[in-house]
């Protein structure tokens, strides 16, 4: 093969290739590159921040409980149940009117005795408060079929064959305060109900706009041979026991009163008869009445002395028959009395007291005739 090239041959023109460029692209933005290093900036701080934040936080105690406040006379009063409360559980929060926080439980047992407090307020202002003028007072015989006698009657029966004290005092006028005077009655006091007959005399005796209910029965272990059952009515409208007066409650027992010889007033049901011991701080005859005063149901006794010259020295008198006594050494006139008394001071003796009031020919009473609860 020949190499060398024919004579019409023509050489081709050189192709010169572009030269190389040392710098980037024309299309450069300084303005979007320095937005973009201040948000990196920004982002690498607030890491940062958040990270020394977290480190350096000291770890927080939870919300503190709420404290309980010691209730006032205000706080405490308790909102009336209704019938719906009946709904309520064991251990449910008992309401409360302005208290500021129900922590208080209450059981089944106390809604049920708030609800009998509400139903049980005795009918008639002579409950509420000592009326502003004296009340006429009324007493007429019941017939035994009559439906009061009957209703009296049913709820006595009713009261003697419950067990529990706290069935008890439901039947009971002042429930919410009978539970506690009955078991210091029966549990401290070692008292007993009445034991008695069948046989019956009704009386319903009206204080004003008030009916109570009397019963009388011949009673084996009272002093006087009876005892009189007192019924009063309810807003609910039926009778409630007056418990106290059936069973000569007194707040203290005989024994007790005597041995501690207090100086302090005590309210005591009692029987009244003519009395003529004059002795140690009371030996003065001239100063003072002797009246001797029985337990209920006998067995124990103290001396009462009241001022001579006074309405209820007179009315001892009167009642007690202090002539027979004088005459034949004794008197057989007995009268229920509830009696405020106190021990003298310093006391020679601890059969020997003052006779500052008196209420005469029954046992039941109302707030207002007694400064201390008998």
């Amino acid at each position: 093969m020949s190499l060398t090239p024919p004579q019409d041959y023509v050489p081709p023109e050189p192709t010169l290739l572009a030269p190389a460029r040392d710098q980037p692209s024309s299309r450069f933005h300084p303005v979007s590159s320095l937005l973009g290093i201040l948000l990196g900036l920004v982002l690498v701080g607030g890491f940062f921040g958040l990270a020394w934040f977290f480190a350096n936080m000291e770890p927080t105690s939870p919300l503190p409980l709420p404290v309980k406040l010691e209730p006032t006379s205000q706080l405490t009063k308790e909102a009336p149940v209704s019938a719906d409360y009946n709904s309520a559980v064991v251990g449910s929060p008992k309401p409360t009117v302005g208290s500021l926080f129900e922590t208080q439980k209450v059981s089944l047992q106390e809604a049920a005795m708030m609800d009998t407090l509400r139903i049980n307020q005795p009918v008639g202002k002579v409950y509420q408060g000592k009326p502003l003028k004296d009340l006429p007072i009324e007493s007429a015989p019941m017939k035994p079929d009559s439906p009061a006698y009957q209703e009296a009657l049913q709820l006595l029966k009713h009261f003697q064959s419950e067990t529990r004290l706290e069935s008890k005092c439901l039947t009971s006028y002042q429930s919410h305060l009978t539970l506690d005077d009955m078991k210091s009655f029966y549990e401290m006091q070692l008292g007993s109900d009445p034991l008695i007959g069948t046989q019956s005399r009704g009386f319903l005796i009206s204080f004003g706009e008030a009916k109570i209910v009397q019963l009388d029965f011949p009673c084996s272990n009272r002093a006087d041979g009876q005892v009189s059952a007192y019924f009063h009515r309810a807003s609910s409208g039926n009778l409630l026991l007056d418990w106290q007066s059936y069973v000569g409650y007194s707040t203290v027992s005989w024994p007790e009163y005597r041995q501690r010889t207090p100086q302090t007033p005590v309210w005591l049901r009692a029987l009244a008869t003519a009395g003529d011991y004059y002795n140690f701080e009371f030996s003065d005859k001239a100063r003072y009445l002797c009246v001797k005063l029985l337990s209920p149901d006998g067995v124990h006794s103290l001396y009462g002395y009241a001022l001579r010259h006074t309405k209820m020295a007179t009315l001892f008198k009167d009642r007690l028959n202090y002539d027979q006594l004088e005459v034949s050494g004794k008197s057989k006139e007995l009268m229920k009395v509830m009696v405020k008394t106190t021990f003298h001071f310093p006391s020679e003796s601890d059969q020997c007291v003052n006779i500052r009031d008196i209420i005469p020919d029954r046992w039941f009473h109302f707030d207002w005739e007694t400064q201390d609860k008998p």
